[in-house]
């Protein structure tokens, strides 16, 4: 071998060296910069009976906390959960707003807020969406709908 020959294997191991170590840290970058996954969450929300006042979410896993909101397709929700911690709960019971004038019945849907505030309080319809925006999974805000009766349906 050539002194030239072995000044090209040993560039070309250095390049390969300096890819390697590139495509680690460009896969750690997330974690060395502290830039985080994206927040999920998920809820599972049965047909049940009910009061009219309170629901019960069987189950909802949420990555950074939050609220479950409750609607009946209108805007304002009728309900929203306490604040719930980061991990999975279940059996949530949900009450009733006591301004909303609707009650918890019918075909409902109950959607994962984030608490972008992080001060435990609902801020999404005060703020006109800009904190506390649904979890999104594929684009979409993490829901489910329920179909809640009363003994009074008949």
């Amino acid at each position: 071998m050539t002194f030239g020959t072995i000044k090209r294997v040993v560039a070309i191991l250095i390049a390969i060296v300096i890819v390697l170590a590139a495509g680690i840290i460009v896969g750690q970058a997330p974690a060395l910069f502290g830039v985080e996954d994206d927040p999920a969450a998920s809820i599972e929300f049965d047909d049940q009976d009910g009061d009219g006042e309170s629901i019960v979410i069987d189950e909802v896993s949420l990555s950074d906390g939050g609220f479950i909101v409750v609607t009946d397709g209108a805007d304002a929700p009728i309900a929203v959960s306490d604040y719930l911690g980061s991990g999975t709960h279940e059996n949530v019971t949900v009450e009733r707003d006591e301004d909303a004038d609707e009650e918890l019945v019918g075909r409902l849907t109950a959607t994962v807020h984030q608490d972008t505030t992080d001060d435990e309080t609902y801020a999404y319809d005060d703020t006109d969406g800009e904190e506390d925006r649904p979890y999104l999974e594929d684009g979409f805000p993490v829901s489910d709908t329920a179909t809640v009766t009363t003994t009074d349906d008949g």
